[in-house]
């Protein structure tokens, strides 16, 4: 969404009704595609990515990544706002926009993943009625941030 008058993004949402079929053709085709650029040296990862992925990789093999039941909650998205966009609804309307859509094509569950740090966006997520399906405690925040922190799924059913 492109905010009024001023050329910037203020937010976004994307996601995928099927999550399981979206994770299949991820693993067949864009996985081996970026695999083979990374071996031949035509595409390149910085060390922050590395570092990222070597986090959520040991934090998915420790059970860190709360479950959820994908014949519920099949659909998925990821939103966000522009810090300075913030408190203004935006990411509320986002929402209803998806989730409106979902539900126009009979999708029967969505989830989304986020951590307990994330307060705002969990408080915004419980008012529109999304549960807590799952928490796990992570190490992957370790000398990132002070303290310990939970990785948490919510989930609406549509």
């Amino acid at each position: 969404r492109v905010a009024e008058g001023a050329g910037e993004i203020a937010g976004f949402v994307v996601g995928a009704e099927d999550t399981g079929a979206m994770r299949a053709r991820w693993w067949r085709s864009v996985v081996p595609g970026v695999a083979g650029r990374l071996v031949t040296g035509r595409y390149r990862l910085g060390r922050k990515t590395w570092r990222f992925l070597w986090r959520e990789a040991v934090g998915a093999l420790r059970g860190e990544s709360p479950r959820v039941d994908l014949a519920r909650y099949p659909a998925h998205l990821h939103v966000n706002v522009a810090e300075g966009w913030r408190g203004h609804g935006l990411g509320r309307s986002l929402l209803e926009a998806y989730i409106g859509g979902l539900r126009e094509r009979g999708v029967a569950g969505v989830h989304l993943r986020t951590t307990d740090r994330n307060a705002a966006a969990c408080h915004l997520y419980e008012k529109m009625g999304f549960r807590l399906l799952d928490e796990r405690p992570t190490r992957e925040w370790a000398g990132l941030v002070e303290g310990p922190v939970h990785n948490r799924a919510y989930g609406l059913r549509l």
